[in-house]
């Protein structure tokens, strides 16, 4: 959705950079969520944890629902245009393209997510040392995605 809204409102010359920067939000989010699980789990264990992590999603939804602008398309759509226009000629192999792309880049990152603390804790890790491992990871994925995005902003 954020990648969708970044697309309709960025200017053209700016939208491939506007969509890769909501991107990076993915591992941003890991990354965060890594050093704040190396802070809390030690100290104040799981239980805790999962209330800082059922707590700041609900803050910022909160604070998108009084800020974020209504879809510029949604308010200035006359009709609708039907699901099967995506398997189009035209469309069809974007859509297929897109799918695939997506599934995989969410599919990689949530199977790190799940077992990399794991697995470091079964290699002996304690859980802040796993945690920080986990933010590790996304801290390249954030380096990789804005140098994406600088080399899509300069080469297109």
């Amino acid at each position: 959705n954020a990648s969708a809204l970044a697309a309709e409102f960025a200017p053209l010359r700016h939208r491939a950079t506007a969509v890769n920067l909501t991107i990076v939000c993915v591992p941003l989010g890991g990354m965060l969520g890594g050093i704040v699980a190396a802070s809390v789990l030690p100290v104040h264990g799981w239980r805790a944890l999962y209330a800082v992590g059922g707590f700041a999603p609900l803050l910022f939804a909160a604070v998108l629902w009084r800020y974020l602008p209504e879809s510029l398309h949604h308010e200035t759509n006359t009709g609708r245009v039907p699901l099967r226009e995506l398997f189009s000629t035209e469309l069809a192999r974007d859509t297929f393209g897109l799918w695939l792309a997506f599934f995989a880049n969410l599919a990689a990152v949530y199977l790190v997510f799940g077992w990399l603390p794991a697995l470091l804790a079964a290699q002996g890790q304690l859980p802040a040392a796993a945690s920080a491992g986990l933010a590790a990871y996304n801290f390249g994925g954030v380096c990789g995605a804005l140098l994406w995005t600088q080399a899509l902003a300069r080469w297109g």
